[in-house]
């Protein structure tokens, strides 16, 4: 190696995060005995605001006198500074090290034996848990340091995996950048006059490298630790912006570049080597997660769920992208995951991948675009299997019981079922009985069919005489209270919340229409829609209903919080199986309104200052209701504070000894060898027997059908039986 470069610089500039740099500095200086490249360090201390920063610094260079400290008297940005650094670094190659990174090991003669291995390559970046395209362990993502790892021992993974491995990059990243002296002789310095303060710059040079025919490449047998924007903090947003503007004009094929390469993904076998060896390491068993991957109730629970047995568990997610390709990915932080398979052509070796990842249970949470023939995964995976019924996607396939206006449709016979899959096609549906004896088999097979509410297994139980049908509320909940609302004086108004993405069937032409009526009548009631509706709402609305747009979960209680409503209200047009959005209400103590359809009125039981109205409740009706409300709370100088929240035992409890035949259990758990997976083992799991009058009606039904049904009967039956009584006695024994 040292017939191949003289000597290293590493450049490290800093100006914020005193924390940050010492882990930096410190690092970059245990790992320089461990290099056979000659090495120095310059330190560039751009006018730090933090003395203490600008002391350490000079600290450490004055003790070690392999390191160049150099102070800007003025404040001259992050580019203008590492120019500087690698001007003094002379004839050396360099490498710029962001100061809140951290090193380990011989990575500096990893970097140059990538940099040389081949003529004209030009940069050189490692792979770090936050760089973008060379992120681990997932792609195009900020990550955190994998559990279980430190620095140290994850780069010597990567050391050792991928040994000698390089990439083709379409940039550095300049986090950690190796640049070879000679491209920097004959492409120049980074461009401080286009990217004075930072962010772009390596880009640039990136991409004047590859116009000068050198490489950029990845050296994937190097990790780095990476912060991330400790030096520029909320600046960053807005500098990439307009950096990457720059790049654009100068570059007009960049972002194609960069966006096939996201596309391909060439470095995936590279992060999924270190991945699979970390797991050969620590080894557990897995449960596979098959959902539609469409967001929404459903993909956070399945997050959850995840989270709560990764310490016994690995969790993955199996879900259809276009109906014939499927997607796994991984639900841990920890791994990277993320492959596609096309079904049926790849399904031996989709086996085989969830065969050799330790899949010891299969757990259904959504079918929508799955290949039929993944429905069988548990038979081929020789494993059992749970259904979690999040919509009622397996009664109907328009999935939330809705008809064509947006309401619900009653659930009415089989007739009319039909006639809606005529009018609305929807998932390939033929005919309402098969859709329904289809699903049935599967619901049948599995180990349990988990209901989040006991309305969802009432429903289901309506269709499908199955005993492995149990009630387990998605999360626990306990008292705090997050929110309380203001006094209501009698010159304000009250203020109405409404919470997420509102489609026809979740409301949103029910709030344009109160909100019209509203602002017609001038009456003393304003609306805010936290989240965002399927469509513009009219001028006349808006007057008195403000969207704040799409929203963060995790923010969702600080925005309550800002809009300080004095009452949520809930407009689902459908039974809804359990509601998130209600979660984050029952977290305050705001009156509460909420429609006679699905889960609402359970989980409300018992709340003080909660209403339940009917589903099709008129808009004239509701600001009727609303104008009342608002008096009461008024006229009764309402406490908000005095209202508690039911922890959530009791609310299990209750519900558990509602009726005979409803058994508690603490949790249900499957046994596979010595391993157990236990779903929402947190919270007690109720079981729900089907009653023996439901039974008997099935068992009725079933022979009166096949009777209908025979060609010899059927004439005789049609002559003097009017049909108006064969559609009534078939909506009776369908309840």
């Amino acid at each position: 190696m040292s017939d191949l470069v003289k000597q290293v610089c590493i450049v490290v500039p800093v100006y914020a995060g005193l924390e940050e740099s010492r882990r930096c500095i410190e690092s970059l200086i245990a790992s320089l005995p461990l290099q056979k490249a000659k090495t120095s360090i310059i330190i560039i201390d751009d006018c730090s605001p933090e003395p203490a920063l600008s002391q350490y610094c000079k600290d450490i260079s004055d003790k070690d006198p392999n390191i160049t400290l150099r102070v800007n008297e003025k404040n001259l940005g992050f580019v203008k500074s590492v120019n500087r650094g690698m001007q003094e670094a002379g004839n050396d190659d360099v490498i710029l090290l962001n100061s809140d990174t951290e090193v380990a090991n011989d990575w500096i003669d990893r970097l140059v034996a990538a940099a040389y291995r081949k003529e004209k390559t030009a940069t050189v970046t490692p792979f770090s848990n936050n760089a973008t395209i060379c992120s681990y362990p997932r792609f195009i993502e900020s990550n955190g340091l994998p559990s279980n790892e430190t620095v140290k021992s994850l780069d010597k993974l990567f050391a050792d995996v991928n040994a000698c491995k390089t990439v083709d990059l379409p940039t550095g990243h300049g986090f950690c950048l190796f640049i070879r002296r000679a491209a920097l002789d004959e492409i120049g310095l980074f461009d401080d006059k286009a990217f004075p303060r930072g962010y772009g710059e390596e880009n640039d040079f990136c991409c004047r490298a590859h116009l000068a025919g050198w490489k950029n490449i990845l050296a994937c047998d190097v990790f780095v630790f990476h912060e991330g924007s400790v030096s520029f903090g909320a600046e960053r947003e807005a500098r990439v912006v307009a950096a990457m503007k720059t790049i654009a004009v100068r570059y007009p094929w960049y972002h194609g570049a960069v966006n096939t390469f996201i596309e391909t993904d060439p470095v995936a076998e590279f992060r999924q080597s270190v991945s699979d060896y970390r797991r050969l390491k620590n080894p557990r068993p897995s449960v596979l997660m098959i959902n539609h991957g469409l967001g929404g109730g459903t993909q956070k629970h399945v997050h959850e769920l995840a989270r709560s047995v990764e310490s016994g568990f690995r969790c993955y997610e199996l879900a259809s992208t276009n109906g014939k390709r499927v997607q796994i990915r991984s639900l841990s932080d920890d791994d990277g995951l993320q492959e596609f398979y096309e079904i049926p052509r790849q399904i031996d070796a989709l086996l085989k991948r969830l065969t050799d990842l330790g899949v010891m249970h299969v757990h259904f949470h959504h079918t929508i675009g799955l290949p039929l023939q993944l429905f069988d995964l548990p038979r081929l995976l020789h494993v059992e299997y749970d259904f979690t019924a999040h919509d009622f996607f397996a009664i109907c396939p328009q999935i939330n019981l809705v008809e064509e206006r947006g309401n619900y449709c009653g659930e009415p016979e089989r007739t009319v079922c039909n006639t809606c899959i005529k009018k609305r096609p929807a998932h390939g549906a033929k005919d309402i009985a098969e859709w329904r004896a289809y699903y049935a088999q599967l619901l049948a097979k599995a180990r349990h069919v988990y209901c989040p509410s006991h309305d969802t297994a009432t429903r289901l139980q309506r269709y499908f005489y199955f005993s492995n049908i149990v009630v387990a509320p998605h999360e626990a909940r306990g008292e705090v209270t997050l929110y309380n609302p203001k006094k209501l004086e009698p010159e304000q108004p009250l203020v109405i919340c409404i919470i997420g993405a509102l489609s026809k069937w979740k409301g949103a032409d029910l709030v344009e229409a109160v909100a019209e009526l509203v602002e017609k009548s001038r009456m003393p009631v304003r609306f805010v829609l936290i989240g965002f509706a399927y469509r513009q709402f009219s001028d006349l609305s808006q007057r008195v209903l403000q969207i704040t747009g799409p929203y963060q979960d995790e923010n969702l209680d600080a925005m309550i919080k800002q809009h300080m409503p004095h009452a949520i209200w809930f407009t689902s047009q459908w039974p809804e199986t359990y509601s998130y959005t209600l979660s984050a209400a029952l977290r305050t103590s705001c009156a509460i309104i909420a429609p006679d359809l699905g889960a609402f009125q359970e989980r409300l039981h018992d709340r003080p200052f909660s209403w339940i109205l009917p589903w099709n409740t008129t808009p004239a009706s509701f600001v009727d209701f609303f104008i009342s409300l608002r008096q009461t709370i008024i006229k009764n100088k309402t406490d908000f504070a005095g209202v508690k929240n039911t922890p959530m035992d009791s609310y299990l409890l209750r519900y558990a000894s509602a009726a005979s035949g409803k058994k508690s259990k603490p949790h249900h758990t499957a046994t596979s060898g010595k391993t157990l997976y236990s779903p929402g083992a947190d919270a007690p799991v109720y079981a729900m027997q089907v009653c023996p009058y439901i039974l008997a009606k099935r068992a009725i039904r079933e022979k009166i059908i096949m009777i209908y049904r025979n060609e010899k009967v059927r004439p005789i039956l049609q002559r003097i039986v009017p049909l108006k009584w064969v559609i009534a006695a078939d909506r009776w024994l369908s309840y």
